[in-house]
């Protein structure tokens, strides 16, 4: 999946739809994010009982500068400010000839003998919410503008990480977004 992107440059676009994961208040749910596709198609309809086992599932949201503040906000620095505050695109991908997938986690070049897809940030859950996923965001992150979520208690949100460095290897810096590539 190519987290932040509509399609696959370089690949074969399967289908392009919108990332989305359990949301940020309550327990339970999934910690992946999923691409789900932009036209559903349904098995079952319910027959209205008020039946609440269920787990609700949200659109996601880039929360790059935290605390609602939009990309024309000078006084953060992020490289994905561009899309904060806005809805997370999603494309699955299919790279024909290649065997192996992998995301590598704080670097943004493959070791020798891999092909890159892409490369990006690490993005996962707000610390203050339950523990998500980890996904690696493209670096050229596109945004839904267009679905822009205006209340933060309906969205999953996304932050980007740092690597905080008591027994890390030297050379991470907690100043620093942490890199990715796949």
């Amino acid at each position: 999946v190519r987290w932040g992107r509509t399609y696959c440059p370089g690949a074969t676009t399967i289908y392009s739809g919108r990332a989305a994961g359990s949301p940020w208040f309550g327990k339970g749910g999934t910690s992946d994010y999923l691409c789900l596709t932009n036209v559903p198609s349904y098995d079952y309809t319910p027959d209205g009982s008020n039946n609440n086992h269920y787990s609700k599932l949200y659109g996601v949201e880039y929360d790059i500068l935290g605390d609602r503040k939009g990309p024309s906000d000078t006084s953060i620095s992020s490289p994905l400010k561009v899309v904060s505050q806005n809805n997370m695109p999603c494309a699955v991908c299919a790279s024909y000839g290649r065997n192996e997938v992998l995301m590598i986690p704080g670097t943004d070049r493959c070791p020798t003998g891999w092909s890159e897809e892409y490369d990006g940030y690490l993005g996962t859950q707000p610390t203050h919410i339950q523990r998500g996923r980890t996904i690696c965001i493209d670096e050229d992150a596109e945004s839904l503008g267009d679905l822009r979520s205006h209340s933060e208690h309906y969205v999953s949100p996304i932050v980007l990480m740092k690597a905080y460095t008591g027994n890390l290897p030297s050379g991470y810096n907690s100043q620093q977004f942490l890199t990715c590539v796949v």
